[in-house]
């Protein structure tokens, strides 16, 4: 969250905060967390205290609109906001929204329907559209680079931007079904297919059958298949399963 704070600070030369009450709020949307941090006038972090519990970020599910659909993202959002209070303030994220500017860096807007979508969705819970800077994750980090550069963004999806002079390069960020190498969904699904493997006696013994198993409380691998195929089982929950490849890579899984 400290590339929101850094931008925001950048930012400030461009928006104009009217008073000290007015607050910026800093947004990380992924496709398993979304994170948001608020930011006063000054450029100081404010505490925020959501079901009891006082800290300078929160988190809630994730808000990729390409794996969760508009209703996945009015979720997550109304979570953020209506769930949340600031400093000693009595009042919701949601009820300071319309004087409040918004920057969000979202994955999944890389298209402009889909910005289009989520800036509607903004607007639902009260944003002021000109107090708004949406964009996707990648491109609001690929604005921490100096000069010539790229990022390469590997969390549930995966995509790598870069830019030289004025020239902007792109590489991944399809989406689940269509690209995100490298991704925790990509590594977790091979480890998905190798286990189901072992299980019907094609692919070799793995570690990664018993550990997944344990994961997702089913005596069988083959006992999620279903819930993946009817949709119950989304890119998030499959991208989790990363760090368990990862732990048994270190253990010597061959």
């Amino acid at each position: 969250m400290n590339m929101f704070i850094i931008i925001t600070l950048l930012l400030q030369s461009v928006i104009v905060v009217v008073n000290a009450e007015q607050y910026i709020f800093c947004i990380d949307g992924g496709g398993s967390k979304t994170a948001l941090q608020v930011i006063n006038a000054q450029g100081t972090v404010v505490p925020i205290r959501r079901k009891g519990i006082t800290s300078d970020k929160i988190e809630v599910t994730g808000s990729n609109i390409n794996a969760l659909g508009i209703d996945g993202v009015r979720q997550a959002l109304r979570d953020l906001f209506n769930e949340t209070t600031v400093g000693d303030n009595d009042k919701t994220l949601r009820d300071i929204l319309p004087t409040s500017y918004v920057i969000a860096g979202m994955a999944g807007l890389g298209s402009i329907d889909n910005k289009n979508t989520v800036t509607m969705l903004f607007e639902e819970l009260g944003t002021n559209k000109d107090r708004l800077l949406l964009t996707s994750d990648a491109a609001l980090s690929l604005q921490l680079v100096p000069g010539n550069g790229s990022i390469l963004i590997a969390g549930t999806g995966s995509i790598c931007l870069g830019k030289k002079g004025n020239e902007r390069y792109r590489v991944g960020g399809l989406g689940y079904i269509l690209g995100d190498e490298g991704s925790g969904y990509a590594i977790g699904l091979q480890a998905l297919k190798v286990s189901l493997a072992h299980e019907y006696g094609w692919g070799q013994p793995t570690s990664l059958t018993k550990e997944l198993c344990k994961f997702y409380g089913v005596p069988e691998v083959k006992n999620i298949m279903q819930a993946l195929y009817k949709g119950k089982l989304t890119s998030a929950q499959i991208g989790q399963a990363a760090p368990i490849v990862l732990a048994q890579a270190i253990a010597q899984d061959p």
